[in-house]
């Protein structure tokens, strides 16, 4: 074994079968071909170069210089640089390999490749101090990690810099910075409170932004990171917590490209310049159009779109999931078609002041909308013929558009038959429905009314309510449902009117111009099954004449029993005790919200 010290000027070199452990080299010493060394310092101002078949371990360059050549190996090495230390650096030549490498303000030279490179900084305050890895041409950096936690829990940057021809895979900023060159690849880097900017020819790959977490017994959330498409191009990222901003080149000749870019959970793509294709947003993120062009954007549930002045939107915008927002921030509406609007999702004119007498209307694939003394046009790609459209205010003074019904209220909805799910319109006296229990009985009467909501003296009492899908349990609902506010819901062997669960969420009242209500009764009060929710059948409290096909049909409606104490006919006659308050409602209201929070958790 080897141990001693190499002044500088001096030249050592440890040859095959040779094991060189604790040297102190000032000068130069050489890891030839069979030679292993371990736990040596290389101090300032010398030269450590491991020839091919060479290896090291453990070794600490101090404000010196470690050179892997083709076929060399070092693994666990320090690089550190410092401004009284001097700056250290390690160059892995084409062929040579470096692996867990960790630098504290040094640099690494990248031509061979390296595996678990730790980038750091020594001095917090000291800029000439940052780590730095330089992936070359023909080099590849896998699973390098930028930035270093200080024992106080701060953290302090590290940079790695992608050139023509070089390649990284699996980086992790966690602080610091990568920057992609023209002709440089990144493969699925993480990042967390750092930057990535892909400059004009450089590409990202399979990139996620945000709430990924280190390995150890108490994982860290990082999120706040951003990447740059400073004219470069990203492909399938990932945003969580996080943003992407697509902007042109530094010279201003090439804009970015980010395409298939998937944003949930506070993230946001925000295009300036360039172009995002593919974009799917869902669950709290948001995509951002306001110099750029957005090709083929998904806005999922929860997710958001804003189009300001001067945006660019091609190949249509598709609406998929309900609950999902589309902004248009200008006067200037999108020219391209809007697919899958539907009753929970709502188109924001930011700029069109809501007036309260405006009116939204659809002819051939066009819906105009109507405020004060002008009108905009969406194109609308489906069948909205028979839907209606209800203008509400916005969050501040604009217009929220929104799908009142679809095929009149509540034609379509299905209830349960002795031949399976109808749609309510198609049924007929005499026809035989199948109750929540198994039993089947005929239906002795049919009412329907048609509402103009907006000249209603009191429009609470039969504005409809909305149960969204699977509210209660799957398939409770199996698809929305609305009911009017006053029709009881069954659940826990109550009869509930739903007005009571109203949870501003996945029971919510909601605004319309004008619906139709349409009801069932049997020849005894029943619980049936409308899109498989256990909801009652028609009990005649007062209201018959509220319906067409009563004797006499009421100017204004009233659905429900808000004309006669429908507490004691429930009592003697409905298929089960009528609550509106109490333990038994609060038990139902709280399983409602824990579900709220179940679907949310699980997206």
């Amino acid at each position: 074994m080897v141990s001693d010290t190499i002044l500088s000027g001096g030249t050592e070199f440890v040859g095959s079968g040779t094991f060189a452990a604790y040297n102190d080299v000032q000068g130069t010493e050489v890891i030839d071909r069979g030679a292993s060394s371990f736990f040596d310092t290389v101090s300032a101002g010398g030269t450590y170069i491991i020839s091919s078949g060479g290896s090291a371990r453990a070794i600490q360059d101090v404000g010196a210089e470690i050179i892997v050549s083709s076929g060399g190996y070092i693994s666990a090495a320090g690089v550190t640089s410092s401004a009284e230390l001097g700056a250290a650096t390690m160059t892995v030549l084409a062929g040579g390999t470096a692996v867990e490498i960790g630098l504290l303000g040094g640099e690494d030279i990248v031509f061979g490749e390296t595996s678990g490179s730790d980038l750091g900084q020594e001095e917090r305050d000291s800029p000439a101090t940052l780590a730095t890895e330089i992936v070359e041409s023909g080099g590849t950096a896998i699973d390098t990690h930028i930035g270093y936690q200080f024992a106080d829990n701060t953290d302090t940057s590290g940079f790695e810099e992608v050139k023509s021809g070089g390649v990284t895979s699996g980086s992790v900023i966690q602080s610091g910075s990568e920057s992609v060159l023209s002709g440089g690849i990144a493969y699925a880097t993480s990042g967390g409170d750092g930057d990535m900017t892909v400059f004009a020819g450089g590409t990202s790959v399979d990139a996620v932004f945000g709430f990924f977490s280190d390995a150890g017994l108490y994982p860290i959330t990082y999120g706040g990171g951003t990447m740059y498409l400073a004219g470069g191009i990203s492909s399938d990222t990932m945003l969580f917590d996080s943003t992407e901003i697509v902007e042109s080149s530094n010279s201003g000749k090439s804009a970015g490209t980010a395409i298939s870019t998937v944003i949930s959970v506070w993230g946001s793509l925000i295009v300036g310049e360039g172009t995002a294709v593919g974009t799917v947003i869902s669950s709290g993120g948001s995509l951002i159009v306001s110099g750029g062009t957005a090709i083929d954007t998904t806005i999922k549930s929860g997710g958001t779109a804003i189009l300001d002045q001067g945006a660019v939107v091609q190949s249509g915008i598709v609406f998929s999931g309900g609950a999902a927002d589309l902004v248009v921030s200008g006067t200037d509406m999108p020219a391209t078609p809007i697919s899958g609007f539907g009753l929970t999702d709502g188109i924001d004119l930011a700029s069109v002041i809501y007036a309260n007498n405006g009116t939204a209307s659809f002819s051939d694939g066009i819906l105009t909308v109507k405020e004060g003394n002008a009108s905009y046009d969406l194109s609308l790609a489906g069948d909205y013929d028979n839907a209606t459209f209800s203008l509400t205010r916005d969050s501040l003074l604009g217009t929220e558009i929104m799908v009142a019904s679809l095929a009149c209220f509540a034609a379509g909805t299905h209830i349960a038959t002795e031949h399976g799910e109808v749609a309510i319109e198609t049924i007929a006296i005499d026809d035989v429905v199948r109750t929540a229990d198994g039993e089947l009985q005929p239906v002795i009467w049919i009412g329907h009314r048609h509402v103009d909501c907006g000249r209603h003296p009191e429009p609470a009492s039969i504005l409809p309510v909305l149960i969204t899908a699977h509210a209660f349990a799957l398939n409770e609902p199996k698809r929305d449902l609305f009911l009017s506010p006053d029709h009881a819901v069954f659940q826990d062997g109550m009869l509930i009117p739903v007005k009571y669960l109203i949870n501003g969420t996945t029971i919510r009242q909601i605004k319309t111009d004008r619906l139709t209500y349409f009801h069932i009764e049997l020849a005894r009060h029943a619980v049936i099954l409308a899109e498989g929710l256990p909801a009652e059948s028609y009990l005649d409290t007062g209201d018959r004449a509220s319906f067409v096909d009563g004797s006499v049909t009421r100017l204004h409606p009233h659905f429900g029993g808000a004309l006669q104490d429908s507490a004691l006919v429930m009592e003697a006659l409905a298929f089960a005790p009528l609550r509106v308050t109490g333990p038994e409602v609060e038990r139902v209201r709280a399983r409602l919200a824990a579900r709220v929070l179940t679907q949310r958790a699980t997206g």
